[in-house]
């Protein structure tokens, strides 16, 4: 969802915030694209602290702490673009860093999660895709709600199959959740 939020912000900033909010798009953009890798460690610090290393987490905010502000004072320079962007660049190497030590303290590997992950980012990463070209593709001259609507389908139809396709047990977890 976050992602095809991602790809639709343009739509939906139009649409949702109307025009003087266009400068609002790239930030929605790249803050939606993150959300998700952010979301997948989030269940680590508990589990850290539970085998009895509350000294990560600390650690791990720390090391966010002197990290993120550095970069948004640098990508400040590009406005609120440029905060996302830096966002964008800087959080990735501070997660990862912080997530390899978690799943060693846990007993797992970077290669374990990722190789969970896979099918759904797989999944995602087609389905961002394909919204990117239909949105290419559909005319400027068609009202934003109706390629909004157009884009959406398109991302719940290509994600939909290719998890049927490649991502079963995902497609069996879904609708067990469901």
């Amino acid at each position: 969802v976050l992602w095809g939020m991602s790809c639709t912000a343009g739509e939906i900033v139009e649409i949702v915030l109307g025009p003087k909010w266009h400068d609002a798009i790239v930030p929605l953009q790249v803050l939606a694209l993150m959300m998700p890798v952010k979301m997948i460690v989030n269940f680590l610090p508990a589990a850290t602290d539970a085998l009895g290393r509350p000294d990560l987490g600390f650690q791990n905010v720390l090391l966010a702490t002197l990290v993120m502000p550095l970069a948004f004072v640098v990508g400040a320079r590009g406005g609120i673009d440029g905060i996302a962007f830096a966002w964008l660049v800087a959080y990735p190497p501070v997660l990862l860093f912080n997530t390899c030590r978690m799943l060693s303290i846990l007993g797992l590997r970077v290669g374990d999660l990722v190789k969970e992950i896979l099918p759904a980012v797989g999944c995602a990463t087609a389905m961002y895709a394909a919204v990117r070209f239909a949105a290419a593709v559909l005319s400027p001259s068609i009202d934003h709600r109706l390629t909004l609507v157009a884009l959406i389908a398109t991302g719940a139809l290509t994600y939909g199959v290719l998890t049927l396709v490649a991502n079963r047990e995902g497609y069996r977890d879904l609708t067990g959740l469901l």
